[in-house]
């Protein structure tokens, strides 16, 4: 898939944001890949750095075929609590100079 063009569904970047939270999420995955989820769909990709019980474990978690027992959180990912904030700033950063670019026309 060439650089996550396609995660314009919500059911795409929540699938994107499960592999990542499944896999570990090491830094550089998650840079290269969750960054259009957090750009295009941050209600979405937050959930990278949570924990819904009601989603991730129990029964949630079976009807996604990972276990009775599995839960996840940002702790299942390999980022610090500092670089997940110096990396949701420089998504804000991104973020913001997109839509400037959007308001004046320019691509």
């Amino acid at each position: 898939m060439d650089t996550w063009e396609n995660v314009k569904s919500n059911s795409s970047a929540e699938r994107t944001i499960q592999i990542l939270k499944k896999s570990g999420g090491s830094k550089e995955w998650i840079k290269h890949y969750g960054k259009q989820v957090f750009l295009d769909k941050p209600e979405i990709a937050l959930k990278l750095f949570t924990n819904d019980a009601s989603e991730n474990s129990g029964a949630g978690g079976m009807d996604q075929g990972y276990g009775a027992d599995y839960q996840e959180s940002y702790d299942s990912i390999s980022m610090t609590i500092e670089e997940i904030i110096d990396f949701l700033g420089k998504i804000e950063e991104e973020s913001q100079a997109i839509n400037g670019r959007n308001r004046t026309g320019r691509a």
